[in-house]
C-alpha cells in the first residue's frame, strides 16, 4: 500500500511541470521493466525482464531488436554486444550483434569491438600481476588465442576471418575492409577478409595505409594497388563503418582541392572544390587550404560553413556527428560558439572561453559552486541551482542534473523538465529526441520535448 502511494505521489509530481510546458510529452513505452540502460550513439536501448531477469535489445521506439533472452546482454559499442554464461569461469562469453544475431558461442573472456565491422574474441588463461595481458576483477590473464570477426550486413554461416595467437596481439586498429594488429614485439601485420596477412612499416597501428609513390600516385601499402594517379597528397580518414582516401590535388595558382577516393576501386567518390581534413559518410571537414576549418554536406553537395574558424567541433554525442539540434559549435581563438545550420548565421556569440567549458550538442556549461551556467545554441544563457550535469549524452537539448544525490532533468535553457526527486538517474538516449525513466520503479515512460 505504501508502494503505491509513493508511486501516485510521484507521478502527479511529474505531470507538473508536463502540464505547464505545451512541448513536453509523456508517453509510455514498457510496463514492468526494471533495468535500462542506453547504448551510446544509437537511439538503442538494453532492457531487463521483471519475469525472469532476462536482457533484450529494443529502439526508443518499443521496437524489440533482441528479445528477452540474454541474461547478461551489454554493450560492447560499434554495433557489438556480448553476453556472458556462467560468472565463475572467464571463458564464457559470446558475440552479438545490433541486428539480433549471434556471432559466435560463449568461448571468450574478452571481445574488443574494434569499429562496426570488425572484433576480436579472446580467449583467456591465467597469469600472474608479474606479467600478463589483461586485468580483469584484480584477477591477472594471458592472451591465449585471439579470433578475428568481420561482421557485414549479409547473414552468413560463419564471420570468423581466422586465429591468431596471444602474443601476435597487444591492439588493433580498423582501415575499412582491412585490419592493422600489432604484436607483442611492436610490428603490425594488416589482413584482410580472407584472412591475407601482409607486414606493414607503420609506427602505430592507426597511421595511414595509403601513401604516393614517386610518381604522385596513390597506393595501397598492403596490397600495392595503384588507386588513382596525379595526386600531390594523400591520408584517409576513418569512422565507425568505413574510411575515406582523402586525395588531394593543387590548381595551377597554387589552391588546393581534393577527392575523396573508395578505398578498394580508387573511383573518386565526392570531388569537393576545398581541401578535406577529415569526413564521415555525411560531412567533410574542409579547410581554406592551411589552418581554417569549415563543413560540408557530402548528402547536399554544399558548403555549410566556410573555412573561417580554427575548427568545427564534432558531436559524438549525436547520430549526426556534428550537428546537434540544428546547430554547430565553433571555435575560434580559445573561444567557443553556435552556427544556426538552418540560417549559416551566428546564433551564439564566439566569446566563451573553453577553459572549464563543458559541451553537450547544442548547449555548453561551466559548473561552478552549487550552480550550473548554462549556455545554448540560440544564445539564451541560464543559471541553474544543481551540483553538475549527470547525463552528458543526446544533443543537449535535455540534460540530467544532480543535486544533493537526487536527480532531475532540464532543457537546454534551463527549465525545469523533471523535478529533482529521483534518487536513480533518468536514462538520456542518443537519438536526440527522447529521454527515458523509471516514475514507479516498474513502469518506463518516454519524454519527447520537441
Amino acid at each position: 500500500m505504501k508502494r503505491l502511494i509513493r508511486a501516485l505521489c510521484l507521478l502527479f509530481v511529474l505531470l507538473l511541470p508536463l502540464s505547464a510546458a505545451a512541448d513536453i510529452r509523456l508517453e509510455q513505452v514498457w510496463l514492468y521493466m526494471p533495468t535500462i540502460t542506453a547504448v551510446n550513439g544509437t537511439d538503442y536501448v538494453v532492457l531487463g525482464s521483471r519475469q525472469d531477469n532476462l536482457r533484450g535489445l529494443y529502439r526508443t521506439s518499443g521496437e524489440e531488436v533482441i528479445p528477452f533472452t540474454y541474461p547478461n546482454l551489454s554493450s560492447l559499442g560499434n554495433g557489438f554486444f556480448s553476453d556472458y554464461s556462467d560468472k565463475e569461469n572467464i571463458n564464457t562469453r559470446a558475440l552479438l550483434y545490433e541486428d539480433g544475431r549471434q556471432i559466435s558461442d560463449y568461448m571468450y573472456g574478452s571481445i574488443k569491438a574494434v569499429n562496426r565491422h570488425w572484433a576480436i574474441g579472446i580467449v583467456l588463461s591465467e597469469a600472474t600481476e608479474e606479467a600478463y595481458d589483461a586485468k580483469i576483477s584484480k584477477n591477472f590473464y594471458w592472451y591465449d588465442r585471439c579470433d578475428l570477426y568481420y561482421v557485414g550486413p549479409e547473414a552468413q554461416e560463419s564471420y570468423l576471418v581466422g586465429s591468431i595467437s596471444g602474443q601476435q596481439y597487444t591492439e588493433a586498429a580498423a582501415h575499412g575492409e582491412m585490419l592493422a594488429v600489432k604484436d607483442h614485439d611492436e610490428h603490425i601485420t594488416v589482413y584482410d577478409r580472407a584472412f591475407n596477412s601482409t607486414p606493414v612499416e607503420n609506427a602505430k597501428v592507426g597511421d595511414s595505409l595509403f601513401a604516393l609513390d614517386e610518381g604522385y600516385n596513390v597506393i595501397n601499402k598492403v596490397s600495392g594497388q595503384v588507386l588513382a594517379a596525379d595526386y600531390a597528397a594523400v591520408s584517409e580518414t576513418r569512422f565507425a563503418d568505413g574510411l575515406w582516401v582523402i586525395a588531394t590535388r593543387c590548381r595551377m595558382n597554387g589552391t588546393k582541392y581534393s577527392h575523396l577516393l573508395d578505398p578498394v576501386t580508387g573511383d573518386a567518390v565526392y570531388t569537393l572544390e576545398y581541401p578535406v581534413a577529415s569526413a564521415n559518410r555525411r560531412y567533410a571537414v574542409i579547410t581554406d587550404g592551411n589552418k581554417k576549418c569549415g563543413l560540408y554536406s557530402l548528402e547536399k553537395n554544399e558548403l555549410l560553413i566556410p573555412a573561417e574558424y580554427d575548427s568545427v567541433l564534432s558531436c559524438d554525442t549525436t547520430l549526426d556527428g556534428y550537428i546537434a539540434n540544428g546547430y554547430t559549435a565553433v571555435q575560434k581563438d580559445k573561444m567557443v560558439g553556435y552556427i544556426d545550420m538552418a540560417t549559416g548565421g551566428i546564433s551564439c556569440p564566439i566569446q566563451y572561453p573553453t577553459e572549464g567549458l563543458k559541451r553537450v550538442g547544442c548547449v555548453m556549461y561551466y559548473v561552478d559552486e552549487g550552480s550550473i551556467r548554462l549556455i545554448s545554441a540560440d544564445g539564451v544563457e541560464s543559471v541553474v541551482e544543481a551540483d553538475g550535469v549527470q547525463g552528458t549524452r543526446g544533443d543537449g537539448y535535455l540534460l540530467v542534473i544532480k543535486k544533493d544525490n537526487l536527480f532531475g532533468v532540464i532543457d537546454w535553457h534551463g527549465n525545469l523538465v523533471l523535478p529533482i526527486i529521483y534518487t536513480k538517474a533518468p536514462v538520456i538516449t542518443d537519438d536526440s529526441q527522447a529521454i527515458i525513466f523509471s516514475s514507479t520503479g516498474l513502469e518506463l515512460n518516454r519524454i519527447t520535448a520537441r
